[in-house]
């Protein structure tokens, strides 16, 4: 009897407890994406790495793509998140 009743309340403590920290739990969580525009400022042929500004003035370090020339226009993927980056990278035209 006593054990029977020790895991009924171990069991309910748990599940109130768990949906406790559900309902705590921040919502926004998901990262939203939003277009910009980029210029690619630098190129590092060593790291394969590109250097890219976006019109707003953000700077971004990305891996290079295989045609992209200092000066050119990327259109990329911003990801809006406590530390952002871009991705999706492709020619702006």
């Amino acid at each position: 009897m006593r054990r029977q009743r020790t895991a009924t309340v171990l069991m309910t403590g748990t599940l109130v407890l768990g949906l406790m920290t559900l309902s705590l739990a921040q919502k926004d969580l998901v990262p939203v994406s939003v277009g910009v525009v980029a210029t690619v400022v630098a190129l590092d042929a060593k790291h394969a790495l590109a250097t890219v500004q976006t019109d707003t003035g953000e700077v971004f370090v990305l891996l290079k793509g295989w045609h992209w020339q200092v000066g050119d226009k990327i259109a990329c993927d911003r990801i809006d998140a406590p530390r952002p980056w871009l991705q999706h990278c492709r020619p702006w035209q």
